[in-house]
C-alpha cells in the first residue's frame, strides 16, 4: 500500500510590481483590500509609496503527495496606495493570503475559496505570558502544535518567529499542544533589527499553521 508523502516547500520572494493608477483605493483610514487572481494578488489601500508585506500559506492535495507552501514578499505601492504581486504558478484554491500596511500596521486576510470563517481560530491577550503578574507581557502562548508568528508593530516593523509544541523554540518545556515563544526570539522580516521588548497596545499578531491553514489574529488593545 502507497503511503501519502508530504513535501513542504518554504520560499520567500521579494518582488515589487506597481498595480495601474486606475485601481480604486478605499477611503484613507481603512483596512486595504486584497484580491486573488488566477496568478496574481492585487493590493488596494496601502500608504501611498509605502511598503506591504504579502503572507501566503497553502495546501494543494493530489494522490500520493500533499504540498504545503508558504511564501512572504514585500510590495511597493504606487502614489494611490495600490500594489501587485505575480505568482510564477497559478494560485491554488487551497491558499490563505494576508496584507500587512507597514506603516499603519492595517491588515486584511483572504482566502482564495473564497471563505476564511472555517478556519480562523480565537486570539486574545490571555495567551500573553509575563515575567511575573505585575510585568509586562513578553511572548504569547500560540495555540497550534506548529506555527509561524507575525508581529507588527505600525511604523516600526514587523518581525517572525517559527514555533512547534516541545521543540527547542517552545519555552513552555511541555508538550501540550500549544507552543510559548518570547518577543526576543523574533527576526525582523526585512532587516536586522532586534523586536521589542513588550507588546503595546496597536500592535498586530498574526498567526500561520501551514499544515491545516488554521490562522489567528489579534490586535492589542492595551
Amino acid at each position: 500500500m502507497l503511503r501519502a508523502l508530504v513535501l513542504c516547500a518554504v520560499g520567500m520572494f521579494i518582488v515589487p510590481h506597481l498595480l495601474a493608477a486606475e485601481t480604486p483605493a478605499p477611503p484613507q483610514g481603512s483596512a486595504p483590500v486584497l484580491k486573488i487572481g488566477e496568478k496574481s494578488v492585487t493590493i488596494a489601500g496601502l500608504t501611498p509609496g509605502g511598503m506591504g508585506v504579502i503572507l501566503m500559506m497553502s495546501r494543494e492535495p493530489d494522490v500520493f503527495i500533499t504540498r504545503f507552501q508558504q511564501r512572504n514578499a514585500a510590495v511597493t505601492a504606487d502614489k494611490e496606495g495600490a500594489a501587485e504581486w505575480i505568482a510564477d504558478v497559478a494560485i491554488t484554491p487551497h491558499s490563505v493570503w494576508a496584507i500587512i500596511d507597514v506603516e499603519t500596521g492595517r491588515y486584511a486576510i483572504t482566502c482564495a475559496s473564497g471563505d476564511c470563517k472555517p478556519l480562523e481560530q480565537a486570539l486574545d491577550s490571555a495567551r500573553f505570558f509575563r515575567g511575573n503578574l505585575a510585568s509586562e507581557a513578553k511572548g504569547i502562548d500560540v495555540p497550534m502544535e506548529m506555527a509561524h508568528v507575525y508581529f507588527i508593530r505600525p511604523k516600526a516593523g514587523i518581525w517572525r518567529a517559527s514555533v512547534s509544541d516541545g521543540n527547542d523554540q517552545d519555552e513552555d518545556g511541555s508538550k501540550d499542544g500549544k507552543a510559548r515563544i518570547s518577543l526576543g526570539k523574533f527576526k525582523e522580516f526585512t532587516g536586522e533589527n532586534p523586536p521589542p521588548d513588550t507588546f503595546q497596545k496597536g500592535d498586530v499578531l498574526i498567526v500561520f499553521q501551514p499544515l491545516s491553514l488554521n490562522f489567528a489574529l489579534m490586535e492589542v488593545a492595551r
